[in-house]
């Protein structure tokens, strides 16, 4: 073999070097199966007790930030480091897949009331905003198998025209796994959410006059 002939097909080597370690296709197979999907599903808003909405409300695209605005799935080491579940993703980003739950679940509590997730809907007398600032597990400080998980979200509602009336609240809710794998947080998180939004709805029914 002449020299120029290994030389190419030592070139041709290290490039395949280089597509195998910049090519996502590549590396999800080199690093075992595909991520387990998960989903958080819809509360069941007709089952809430005192939730009925009395007014046709725009649900507007909720909004998070840094680690929460993935499809993975979030916990937290400490106060000041996050981290996320190995092999385990949710099957769309976090404000995607919880925008989806509130709105099904505040369908259940609007037979007669208008709800619309489109900015166009000029028949809603309120807009509802969402910021997720938690929705995590969290490591126990001891050191023990089991995690808590925690979901906390900022609530805004605006009503239409001028001098309407915007208000604010906070739900948050807390739960336990029994441990740190997505077959135990997924679940664990999933019903802290509902405590969530039953509150959610309790206060949107406060304010919407039902």
């Amino acid at each position: 073999m002449t020299v120029c002939r290994r030389l190419t097909i030592g070139l041709f080597g290290l490039a395949l070097l280089g597509l195998a370690a910049c090519s996502p296709q590549i590396d999800l197979i080199r690093s075992g199966p595909a991520p387990r999907l998960f989903e958080i599903t819809a509360p069941d808003g007709g089952a809430v007790s005192g939730g009925r909405l009395g007014a046709a409300l725009f649900v507007a695209a909720p909004t998070t930030g840094g680690a929460l605005d993935s499809e993975r799935i979030a916990i937290r080491l400490s106060d000041n480091e996050m981290s996320y579940l190995r092999g385990a993703r949710w099957s769309s980003r976090l404000p995607a897949m919880l925008g989806r739950a509130v709105f099904a679940g505040l369908e259940d509590a609007a037979p007669t009331a208008g709800l619309f997730d489109s900015p166009g809907a000029a028949a809603a007398d309120y807009t509802l905003d969402l910021d997720i600032r938690h929705f995590e597990a969290i490591t126990d400080s001891a050191g023990g198998p089991a995690v808590r998980v925690r979901v906390l979200l900022r609530a805004r509602l605006t009503g239409r025209g001028a001098g309407a009336k915007v208000v604010a609240t906070t739900l948050s809710a807390t739960g336990k796994a029994p441990s740190a794998s997505a077959a135990d947080v997924v679940p664990a998180l999933d019903a802290t959410f509902h405590k969530a939004f039953a509150d959610l709805l309790r206060w949107l029914t406060s304010q919407t006059g039902s």
